[in-house]
């Protein structure tokens, strides 16, 4: 396939797939709305597994989730922890209670000499992540 030929078909499937993202953004919004509508309906407003029975025949059932997490300052995570711990709860239950989740900053780990980084892929897992695409005007 020429250069031409290439960009052409390029152009042709990038039109398509825009079409195809913006008509999904405009169906999930019109998802969400419907389902906290269906929400609201159900009368149900606290967390957790509600069944509502709909004709004698079909029930709906309503989930309700919150998302709970924990400051991000570990500072302040710790001294939380060791607050239980002196309040006399076993540091093994503080240790279950607390998931401390390993993170890489990459920007960091991109700045570091070969040998550090070396260490680091010893338990660095790379997976192919999906990729963007953006249609932009040229600079004028």
């Amino acid at each position: 396939m020429d250069e031409a030929t290439r960009k052409a078909a390029l152009l042709a499937k990038l039109a398509e797939w825009k079409q195809a993202a913006d008509a999904m953004s405009q169906w999930q919004a019109i998802e969400r709305q419907l389902r906290q509508e269906c929400v609201a309906l159900s009368g149900f407003n606290s967390p957790g597994s509600h069944n509502v029975d709909l004709d004698g025949t079909n029930a709906a059932k309503v989930q309700i989730k919150q998302n709970i997490s924990l400051d991000k300052d570990h500072t302040k995570v710790g001294a939380m922890c060791a607050k239980l711990i002196a309040n006399g709860l076993e540091p093994a239950i503080v240790n279950r209670l607390i998931r401390w989740k390993p993170d890489l900053a990459d920007g960091e780990y991109k700045k570091r000499p070969e040998q550090y980084r070396a260490i680091v892929e010893e338990v660095l897992t790379v997976k192919p992540a999906m990729p963007s695409i953006e249609i932009v005007q040229p600079k004028r």
